[in-house]
């Protein structure tokens, strides 16, 4: 800045603060005649300069504050904050600098705020709750000392900076604006307020939005130490109006600032201090304007009343297939209540139809007349489906989606009342489910094409019954089903297992025909469905589970003559034909693409129908169903992973690991201090990460990787992870420290994984397909990678997912030899025999740090545990039982893992707390305009 500048920027400083709060921002709107970033400037210097703003923390590579001529001597490179390393200096604002550092004792870059003044007692205790605060789009405060803020180091480039580039599209600032309501309502859940949200406070990174200076404004501002009793804090230019008048702030005053944010993003400007009744957003959809009005209401009670909400609405702006989450913010739609015009788009029209509803709030309403028009068949509904009265959907596991009936008006599914499950039917035109009788057990169910008979897979049963009531009929035996259709002509086809071909059988009754073969390395055919004329069929055909080698979806017909590829796609799942589409599922989302029934061929675009759509990876199914008028899908993102969250052994939960982020494959270090976990990036590719356990900071491990279980060495400083190059598989070891080149430890000649480490270091147990066999044999290799591998166990079962003993003379796994899964220990030493650790299925074993206990999943997602006690070669098993039923799906690559003091981290599926489905009516409408 020239000195001229300065003088400039300075009196007008001076100027304004002998004018009161109210008077000072018309007088330096007047003052700055235009001149945006001197108006900028002097803001800046307000809110740091006089002593009674936030601490600006400028943590980002190359930042400098405008006011870099403040006073304040600066530190060397060199210089020692305790055990903060000084490197160099960021920027500089009135209360003090900003330097880059390295924390010695974790090696990692950090950014400390160093004030020109000595914190009090009461300031440190309130920045140490602040530092409490985990969440992905929050700049985490790490540590506090006399005078500085140790906080995380930011790479890109802060929001002001950003804007001034021009104005943002608008999927851009739906984005940013999400992220930037997670963070405060993350902020808020746990009382603390920014009080000084503006676009300099917050960063532009390669992951998204990082808000600065969380909470800060707030802490200093009631400590009487550094600032006045009655001070007004905050930038003026994103000031509520109370915040003006120096009245009491809260959550909603943050909500005015976003407000103003959002604005600016979208306008590309900034809005005018007290223009936020004229914001001039033409051009822009209702829906947004709508979301910017309300937060910048003068009245704090009309405001959004929480981030979360406000988030939400953001995020159904963007895809608005989310339902209202309060009642007050449905009332406030409803009909005969004042909205801006255009704010009810396609997808939430001023009716609604009762039965989709759901809700006893909703249905109360429909009795008093609000929904008494019929819904229009070319208006495409989105609504929420609950669960039963008391109850709660089985959506996962040996369930399955729940399913459509041909004529669009009724829907099928499993749900659990009161610890019993069975098969439910919801009709559209009703506001209740209903239980079908003699169906406790049942799953996997799907329609006879009148829609009056359901069959349905129950205790190694193919059955049939009449949804409006009648005997329960059994077709054949199966053995562990993976889905049926009901075609046109009286034939249904189901997968008869896991690792079968699809068969055909006469909905009457009889025996099997095997109509499809398995190819070369492919472990199964399942999801059949059938097509209009009853002879030709679409399957699922899932691999061995190689990354080079595609699932696909295959067009065959019942004389055999015709079987052959319609598409083929990594994390693809079962398809339908509805509406003269294939609907089916790739990378979370669910597509509709014009599609020949007879010829069977794709034609056209694909359109996307819904993102994060649940996907039952152990199954190789998505959650969703259609027909040609009726869309139904349970979303969720789970074909990810989950949110890494701890629980205790009777199944409460303790905390979060990470927030907002889903992790698939994961392992505990043997030190606890870092957890290893495999997260998706957007494109869907697998991407390792190491997780501090204590500080919840992750750091970039490898780029590209199987997912697969992980393993750690024993001194928790390398770790082995399955991947591919140049076609061909390994499992590779690596520094946790990231300065040293895979090493490979062992090459697969067709698919390889399911690795653990010896706890002496020795040695990697791994699973190898076999393509003679179609199985998975356990083998143990030197994890120096040299020296021959041998294998364990020469069985014609599947046996994967290894684990040693805490001793390492013991080794756990699973294996498939029963018919189903269920969880073997076998010594390494000396013994041959296998000894059975679960009690009616279990998979996922993983030893307690003490030897004495093997926990493991059981089939239906619980986690149990069995004790054991080793008498020499001897394996004595205790009686097995169940700790908990987790209300939430388990990462199909590492169900769970067990800490040293008994703690369980699990991935959660992000919609654990309140799952639902969604029913789209009239969904092909909406296809044509897209």
């Amino acid at each position: 800045m020239s000195p001229e500048r300065w003088q400039k920027v300075e009196g007008l400083y001076h100027a304004a603060l002998e004018k009161d709060a109210k008077q000072r921002i018309a007088f330096l709107a007047e003052q700055a005649d235009g001149d945006e970033e001197l108006l900028r400037e002097v803001e800046s210097l307000i809110a740091k300069g006089s002593g009674t703003g936030s601490l600006d923390l400028l943590a980002w590579n190359g930042a400098a504050s405008l006011t870099e001529t403040a006073s304040g001597e600066q530190l060397p490179a060199g210089t020692k904050l305790g055990p903060y390393l000084i490197e160099g200096l960021l920027g500089a604002g009135g209360m003090g600098q900003v330097y880059k550092a390295r924390d010695t004792r974790l090696d990692r870059p950090v950014a400390i705020k160093v004030s020109n003044q000595r914190f009090s007692n009461r300031f440190e205790r309130e920045a140490r709750s602040i530092a409490a605060l985990n969440h992905p789009h929050i700049c985490t405060l790490y540590d506090v000392g006399p005078n500085y803020l140790v906080m995380e180091l930011v790479e890109g480039e802060s929001l002001e900076s950003r804007q001034g580039k021009g104005r943002l599209a608008l999927e851009v600032v739906l984005r940013y604006g999400a992220q930037i309501a997670g963070a405060l309502a993350s902020a808020h859940a746990r009382g603390i307020v920014h009080r000084d949200l503006k676009p300099g406070n917050i960063m532009v990174t390669k992951s998204g939005i990082k808000v600065l200076d969380f909470g800060l404004a707030k802490q200093i501002a009631s400590d009487d130490g550094l600032t006045a009793t009655h001070a007004i804090i905050g930038t003026p230019a994103y000031m509520a109006p109370e915040q003006m008048e120096g009245k009491p702030s809260d959550i909603r005053t943050d909500i005015f600032a976003l407000g103003l944010v959002l604005y600016e993003m979208a306008a590309g400007k900034r809005l005018p201090i007290g223009q936020n009744k004229n914001l001039g957003l033409e051009g822009l959809p209702p829906q947004f304007a709508h979301v910017v009005r309300r937060c910048l209401d003068d009245d704090p009670d009309n405001r959004w009343q929480s981030a979360r909400d406000l988030k939400a609405e953001l995020e159904w702006t963007a895809n608005p297939d989310d339902r209202w989450q309060t009642a007050s913010d449905l009332k406030r739609e409803l009909p005969g209540n004042p909205a801006p015009a255009g704010v009810r788009a396609k997808n939430a029209p001023t009716w609604m139809w009762p039965a989709m509803a759901g809700l006893t709030c909703i249905a109360a309403i429909a009795s008093a007349g609000y929904f008494s028009k019929a819904p229009n068949r070319e208006t495409v509904v989105r609504s929420a489906i609950l669960p039963p009265d008391k109850g709660a959907f089985n959506l996962e596991g040996k369930n399955g989606p729940a399913a459509v009936s041909p004529d669009g008006n009724s829907i099928a599914f499993v749900a659990t009342v009161e610890g019993r499950s069975s098969l439910w039917v919801r009709s559209l035109h009703d506001s209740q489910s209903r239980e079908l009788p003699k169906t406790e057990g049942g799953y996997f169910p799907f329609w006879s094409p009148d829609s009056l008979n359901i069959g349905f897979f129950e205790n190694g049963s193919l059955r049939r019954i009449q949804v409006a009531g009648g005997s329960l009929e059994t077709i054949c035996a199966v053995q562990d089903a993976r889905g049926g259709s009901w075609g046109a002509n009286g034939d249904i086809i189901f997968a008869n297992s896991r690792r079968s071909a699809i068969y055909r059988v006469s909905a009457s009754g009889g025996d099997p025909i095997q109509v499809t073969r398995l190819q070369e390395l492919v472990t199964s055919h399942r999801w059949p469905s059938f097509l209009p004329d009853g002879k030709h069929f679409l399957y699922h055909s899932s691999p061995t589970g190689a990354a080079h080698i595609l699932n696909e979806i295959r067009f065959a017909s019942l004389d055999g003559k015709e079987d052959r590829p319609v598409m083929k796609g990594k994390w693809s799942s079962n398809a339908t034909f509805a509406a003269g589409r294939l609907v089916y599922f790739k990378m979370g989302s669910l597509f509709a693409q014009p599609f020949d029934a007879v010829g069977g061929k794709l034609s056209g675009e694909a359109v996307r129908l819904a993102d994060s759509v649940n996907f039952l990876a152990w199954f190789s199914a998505a959650s969703f169903s259609v027909s040609e008028k009726t869309l139904v899908f349970e979303a969720g993102g789970g074909w990810s992973g989950g949110e890494l969250t701890w629980f205790d052994a009777s199944g409460k939960e303790i905390g979060q690991l990470r927030s907002g982020e889903q992790y698939s494959a994961f392992r505990i270090s043997p030190d606890e201090k870092k957890v290893l976990a495999i997260a998706y990036s957007a494109q869907g590719t697998p991407e390792l990460w190491t997780i501090d356990v204590e500080r919840g900071g992750r750091t970039p491990a490898v780029s590209r990787v199987q997912d697969s279980p992980l393993a750690w060495s024993p001194d928790s400083k390398s770790f082995l992870y399955t991947g591919e190059v140049q076609g061909s598989m390994g499992v590779f070891k690596k520094s946790v420290y990231g300065t040293d080149v895979p090493q490979r430890v062992l090459t697969g000649s067709k698919v390889l994984g399911f690795a653990d480490w010896s706890p002496d270091g020795h040695t990697v147990a791994f699973a190898e397909f076999n393509s003679r066999s179609n199985n998975y044999h356990i083998w143990l290799a030197p994890a120096s990678g040299e020296g021959n591998a041998r294998i364990l166990l020469n069985t014609p079962f599947t046996d994967a997912r290894a684990r040693f003993s805490s001793d390492g003379k013991w080794l756990t796994f699973d294996s498939d030899d029963t018919g189903g899964w269920e969880v073997y220990a076998v010594a390494l030493q000396g013994a041959t025999r296998r000894w059975q650790i679960s009690s009616g299925g279990g998979t996922f074993p993983v030893w307690s740090f003490d030897g004495r206990t093997i926990y493991y999943e059981t089939l239906d997602a619980a986690v149990a545990e069995t004790p054991v006690l080793v008498r020499g070669e001897e394996l004595v098993i205790g009686k097995s039982r169940r700790l908990f039923q987790p209300p939430f799906k388990l990462s199909p690559n590492r169900a769970f893992d067990v800490g040293a003091d008994g703690r369980f981290l699990v991935a959660v599926s992000p919609k654990a707390a309140f799952r639902s489905l969604t029913l789209v009516a009239n969904w092909a409408s909406e296809l044509s305009k897209k």
